[in-house]
């Protein structure tokens, strides 16, 4: 049985002092394997929590009260790190700060070194300053065996429905299995695990079933913000009436989230070809493998609901490129330039990173802003190439005025924007993409 939300979370308040350590690691490790997780991943999330917790100790938060959250994430556990910061030392809060591994140094690797250990990390800043430092090991789920999947039967009924875990991970072998022009994220690979996926209530998954029970489609969709759903797919299988099972499962879709905020629907996987008209193409995107293949796709959005219109902010050099997406998208934006006026900017900036080492991607976003907007950009795309991520993305918000300074920053330094998503943040979103020279 799946536990409730009030259920899946253990919270010890503690100093942040090297002392409490004996106390925090084991706590982390057992709540770990209560909540499922194996001995060695748990142990990986102790290592993680070590380091962080020691690194916090010793710069950022001395002796400051705060509190650990462990978080059932029913397909992952996480920890979350609350505590308050100074504006003198928040820049060590950077994956990139600490020492030199080449030098012997680890004991100031920080977050860096956590981040090895770990799926995703991710830092948040109220406006109080009260500092939320997340990171997240996902649990190892085995593969499918080699069970051969039955043929759909042909002809005959199909339902569109939510499906129960057994139908989930049908589905999930046939994205796997069978061929398909739309990107698999690699947890297809893992059926047990998106079945965890949907129980955790993260996602939600819509399939096609025909009279014999056998499924000929699905869909997966989630809240990316409250304002904007991402949908994976849908996926068709069937023998017949391709076309027609994939836009009954988009409807569906779209049926079952009509009574949500949500402005809009992205697809930044591809869509099949008889739903793309439906849609504008946001842009586009690049995923590398290991041998250095690259596949490009096309990012989609559509609104549900009249465009409100939004005030964005941006740097010069970005000025024009978003305007001519703006009139080729049909959205009403009034953009307003922001420019270095001689106002003095004092302090370290800090970037967030996403890394999902199974994919050899890190997603980076800007936290906090400071006087080393340029370097720190210069830092961190060195440092993720060293640790050998291969396609690295910059978000930037762009109803968040200071984030345009980085804009030139990133132009500069090999980035290139590639997305729009309308509404993606207090404004829309727009994806930088690392192009390697």
């Amino acid at each position: 049985m799946i536990s409730t939300p009030s259920e899946r979370t253990l919270t010890l308040q503690v100093p942040f002092l090297s002392s409490f350590l004996p106390v925090i690691v084991p706590f982390v490790e057992n709540a770990a394997g209560a909540f499922g997780l194996g001995r060695e991943d748990a142990l990986k999330l102790g290592l993680a929590t070590e380091e962080i917790f020691a690194f916090l100790a010793v710069g950022i938060c001395r002796g400051k009260p705060g509190e650990i959250e462990c978080r059932n994430g029913i397909y992952y556990a996480g920890v979350e790190f609350r505590f308050s910061g100074t504006e003198l030392n928040l820049g060590g809060l950077n994956i990139t700060s600490g020492g030199n591994a080449a030098d012997g140094n680890l004991e100031d690797m920080g977050l860096l070194l956590a981040s090895r250990t770990v799926e995703r990390l991710h830092i948040s800043v109220g406006d109080d300053r009260r500092i939320n430092l997340a990171v997240a090991k996902d649990k190892t789920y085995p593969p499918p065996g080699e069970d051969v999947l039955t043929a759909p039967d042909r002809g005959g009924k199909i339902t569109v429905r939510a499906p129960n875990p057994e139908e989930i991970k049908e589905f999930s072998l046939r994205v796997v299995r069978e061929p398909t022009e739309l990107c698999r994220p690699p947890y297809f690979h893992y059926p047990g695990k998106v079945v965890d996926m949907i129980a955790s209530g993260d996602y939600e998954a819509t399939v096609a079933v025909t009279a014999g029970g056998n499924v000929v489609g699905g869909l997966l969709h989630h809240f990316r913000t409250e304002r904007i759903i991402q949908i994976i797919g849908p996926f068709s299988f069937a023998a017949v009436d391709r076309e027609g099972i994939e836009r009954s499962l988009f409807d569906a879709c779209l049926s079952r989230v009509a009574r949500s905020r949500a402005l809009g629907v992205v697809a930044l996987h591809g869509l099949p070809a008889s739903l793309a008209g439906d849609f504008e193409t946001l842009g586009r995107l690049c995923s590398s493998d290991e041998d250095g293949r690259a596949t490009v796709r096309k990012t989609f959005g559509r609104l549900m609901n009249e465009d409100p219109g939004a005030v964005i902010w941006t740097a010069s050099e970005l000025s024009a490129h978003l305007a001519g997406e703006y009139r080729r998208l049909a959205l009403a934006r009034e953009i307003k330039i922001v420019s270095d006026q001689g106002e003095t900017r004092g302090g370290d900036s800090i970037f967030t990173a996403e890394a999902l080492r199974d994919r050899g991607s890190v997603t980076l976003r800007p936290l906090w802003p400071g006087a080393d907007l340029a370097a720190n950009v210069e830092r961190h795309v060195r440092h993720l190439r060293e640790e050998g991520f291969r396609d690295i993305f910059f978000l930037l918000d762009l109803g968040v005025p200071w984030h345009a300074a980085l804009a030139p920053a990133l132009l500069a330094r090999g980035f290139r924007p590639e997305t729009i998503i309308p509404f993606g943040g207090r404004a829309d979103v727009i994806i930088f993409q690392h192009h390697a020279t």
